[in-house]
C-alpha cells in the first residue's frame, strides 16, 4: 500500500508545481501588457491642425512623442490637396516612426528599441494622406520645431499629373522625334556610367563575391549610413569636386549620344511600339501616384485608355454629330427670329444713304487738255 501511494503523491506534486508554473507565467504577461499599457497612457499625443499657421515643438529629452493627423471627409474635389510637416529646426539626429494609430507607433517603437539596428533615414518634411489618419512619433536628444501646413490644391501633383497625361496621349510623336531619341540615350548612357563606376568600385574590395555577400549579411546597415552621410553631404561634395562631376557626367552623356548617332532613331515598328507602350506605362504610373485619392486618378487612367483607344469610325461620328448639333441650334434661332411687316419694310425703303449719288472724281489738267 506504501508502495502504490508514493507514485500517487509524486504524480500530484508535479501537477501542482506545472499549475503554479503556468500562473507565474500568466501573471508575468500581464505585468508586461499593464507596463506597456501606462507606458502608452504616459505618452502624450498631439493633435495636428493647419488653422492659425500653429507650430509644434518637442522637448528634446530623447523621449518619445507622438503627433497624430485626423482625416478630413473625403471629397472628389480634394483629389489634389495635401498636407505635409515641415521642420523648422531640424534635429541632426532623430527616430521617426509611422503608423495609422497610436498603438502602431508604440508597436514599432518598441521593436526599433529592442533591435541593434539604428534608424538612420532622416527627412526634412513628412507627407500625411489627407483622408486617412496617420500618427507619427519623433525621438530625439536635440530641440525641434515643425509646422503643420495643409494645401487645398498642390500644384506640384496638379503638374505632375496634366504633364502625364500630356505625355501618355503624345508618346506616339515623341518616340518618333529625334531629339526624344537622343536625349534618352544620353540619360541612360550616364545612368550606365554610374552602373560602371560602382561595379569598378567593388571590385576594388578584396575577396570578390564572398566580401559582397559578407557586406550584405553583415555590414549593410554600415553601407547604409555611409551612403546617407554621403547624400546629406551631397551639396559640399558637389562644391568641392564639381569640375571632375560634370566632367565625368558630360563625358558620359558624349559618348551615349554619339552611339546613338551612330546607330540612329529605330525605324522597326515593333520597337517603336514596344518604346511607346513603356513611355505610356510609365504616364499612367505617373497620373495613379499624383494623389492620395486612388479611385480618383484609376478612372483617370481608365478614361485615359478608353480615350486614346477610341475607333477613328467612331470619332468622326461623334465630331459630325457635334457639328451637326451646332448647326441645328443656328437653324433653330433663325427660325425663332420673328419676320419683317410690310411697314416695317417700307420704312427701311424710304431710309436714303447720305451718299446716293455716284461719287465723281474731278478731272485732271492733262484729261481737260485732251
Amino acid at each position: 500500500m506504501l508502495l502504490r501511494a508514493v507514485p500517487g503523491q509524486s504524480k500530484g506534486g508535479n501537477m501542482y508545481r506545472g499549475h503554479l508554473l503556468s500562473y507565474m507565467l500568466l501573471l508575468l504577461a500581464v505585468t508586461i501588457l499593464l507596463d506597456q499599457s501606462d507606458a502608452q497612457k504616459s505618452v502624450p499625443v498631439t493633435e495636428l491642425t493647419s488653422k492659425g499657421g500653429t507650430n509644434y515643438s518637442g522637448s528634446g529629452e530623447g523621449k518619445l512623442e507622438i503627433f497624430c493627423y485626423r482625416a478630413r471627409p473625403y471629397s472628389p474635389f480634394g483629389v489634389f490637396s495635401s498636407s505635409r510637416l515641415e521642420y523648422r529646426i531640424l534635429p541632426p539626429s532623430y527616430a521617426l516612426y509611422e503608423g495609422e494609430s497610436e498603438q502602431e507607433v508604440h508597436y514599432l517603437h518598441g521593436n526599433a528599441s529592442q533591435s541593434w539596428l539604428p534608424v538612420l533615414f532622416q527627412r526634412k518634411h513628412v507627407s500625411f494622406p489627407p483622408f486617412t489618419n496617420k500618427c507619427i512619433g519623433i525621438v530625439s536628444s536635440y530641440a525641434y520645431s515643425f509646422v503643420f501646413r495643409e494645401y487645398n490644391i498642390d500644384y506640384f501633383r496638379l503638374l505632375q499629373c496634366v504633364a502625364s497625361l500630356a505625355l501618355f496621349f503624345y508618346a506616339r510623336n515623341l518616340v518618333h522625334s529625334p531629339a526624344i531619341f537622343y536625349s534618352g540615350g544620353a540619360l541612360l548612357g550616364v545612368l550606365a556610367s554610374i552602373l560602371l563606376l560602382i561595379f569598378l568600385l567593388k571590385r576594388l574590395f578584396p575577396g570578390g563575391r564572398m566580401t559582397v555577400a559578407a557586406m550584405f549579411v553583415t555590414g549593410w546597415s554600415f553601407w547604409i549610413y555611409l551612403l546617407l552621410q554621403l547624400w546629406n553631404s551631397k551639396f559640399e561634395i558637389f562644391c568641392h569636386y564639381k569640375h571632375y562631376f560634370l566632367a565625368y557626367i558630360g563625358l558620359s552623356a558624349g559618348i551615349a549620344f554619339l552611339i546613338c548617332y551612330r546607330i540612329g532613331p529605330p525605324k522597326d515598328e515593333r520597337t517603336i511600339d514596344t518604346m511607346q507602350i513603356l513611355m505610356q506605362f510609365v504616364a499612367l504610373n505617373g497620373v495613379y501616384f499624383s494623389s492620395d485619392a486612388p479611385e480618383v486618378t484609376l478612372a483617370f487612367c481608365i478614361i485615359a485608355l478608353l480615350a486614346y483607344n477610341f475607333p477613328a469610325r467612331m470619332k468622326a461620328r461623334f465630331t459630325t454629330w457635334l457639328q451637326r448639333s451646332n448647326s441645328g441650334s443656328d437653324e433653330e434661332q433663325l427660325r425663332r427670329r420673328k419676320p419683317l411687316t410690310n411697314e416695317q419694310r417700307n420704312g427701311r425703303s424710304q431710309i436714303t444713304p447720305r451718299r446716293s449719288q455716284p461719287y465723281s472724281a474731278t478731272p485732271r489738267k492733262g484729261d481737260l487738255k485732251r
